[in-house]
């Protein structure tokens, strides 16, 4: 079994480490080999949306070949479980979009994450005469603290209620969440302490909850700043012999490059042995390339996205 037989793949992480990134870099791999997948934004957000130029929308927009994006809210995915569960129509339907109802959701601790992850759990194993059929959903989960939050909503909400329909939706996401079959968690970080540190705390948190992270995808790894590393020394000390003070300024930026892409790998292959240790299995730690331009355009993450295609494929 590899990455490509789970349906559901969740991506979260530390904020400002990219996760919509690696979540949209992710799905057009998968649509470039051939694959149906859908992205998925929570509450709203459209920065997939943007990046495509495309408005966000509650209903799926292609971005790419093979890739749809949905923007999920709660209020809107509230009206969708009445609609859909409980069957209700007409007068009723507009009832579950009034403000009474939007209090409600609003008042009821979790339900917000609970709709909007029974909205993923419907599209996957019930869409209806229409609907797209999808092999994957992609889901770009909120930061850290509120992505534990909100996975752990079906639990939560079932211990509140025990019964009736709300149950029944918490009941069959948590048997969803729970099957490492159908499920994989996929973690974001960056090659910097604290970004590493938080994603350390994380991978204990999951293996206590779910115990099936796939594996961790470091953000913007830098390469290597020289192409033969092994010249360097002679070539600084010839900048610096030279006499001339702008090649001596340069020798200091080029030993200043070298020493942070040092540290960088110090960072992951520390990182690479206690994030193993940690999760209790060897867990795949994947390097994301750093784009150049900081500023990633779709046609970026398209050149990433084929050898990160095959670098999942490797992954349990």
């Amino acid at each position: 079994m590899s990455l490509w037989d789970r349906r559901l793949i969740v991506i979260t992480g530390k904020g400002g480490v990219g996760r919509s990134t690696l979540s949209t870099t992710i799905a057009l791999a998968a649509g470039n080999a051939g694959r149906r997948v859908c992205v998925v934004e929570l509450y709203g957000l459209g920065h997939i949306a943007h990046l495509f130029g495309k408005k966000r929308s509650y209903k799926p927009v292609t971005i790419h070949p093979g890739v749809d994006l949905v923007s999920l809210t709660p209020h809107d995915a509230v009206a969708d479980f009445g609609r859909r569960k409980l069957r209700v129509g007409g007068l009723m339907s507009l009832l579950f979009r009034s403000r009474i109802i939007r209090g409600f959701i609003d008042g009821v601790p979790g339900l917000h994450d609970l709709v909007q992850l029974g909205k993923i759990e419907d599209m996957l194993n019930n869409p209806r005469l229409g609907d797209n059929v999808y092999d994957h959903v992609l889901l770009d989960a909120p930061a850290t603290g509120h992505g534990l939050t909100m996975l752990s909503s079906a639990r939560t909400m079932y211990d509140m209620t025990r019964v009736g329909p709300f149950a029944d939706l918490a009941h069959m996401i948590e048997e969803f969440l729970d099957d490492r079959e159908q499920t994989a968690f996929l973690l974001a970080s960056l090659p910097e302490i604290l970004p590493i540190s938080e994603t350390l705390q994380l991978i204990s948190s999951i293996k206590a909850d779910w115990n099936h992270l796939a594996a961790v995808l470091v953000n913007q790894v830098r390469p290597s700043p020289l192409p033969h590393p092994e010249l360097w020394p002679a070539l600084h000390q010839a900048l610096i012999d030279s006499g001339d003070e702008s090649l001596r300024q340069l020798a200091t930026l080029g030993q200043a490059a070298i020493a942070r892409h040092n540290q960088q790998n110090q960072v992951l292959t520390s990182f690479a042995v206690e994030a193993t240790e940690i999760a209790g299995h060897a867990l795949p730690v994947l390097h994301v390339p750093r784009i150049a331009s900081g500023s990633p355009t779709p046609t970026d993450l398209d050149k990433l996205s084929g050898s990160l295609y095959e670098a999942l494929s490797e992954v349990p």
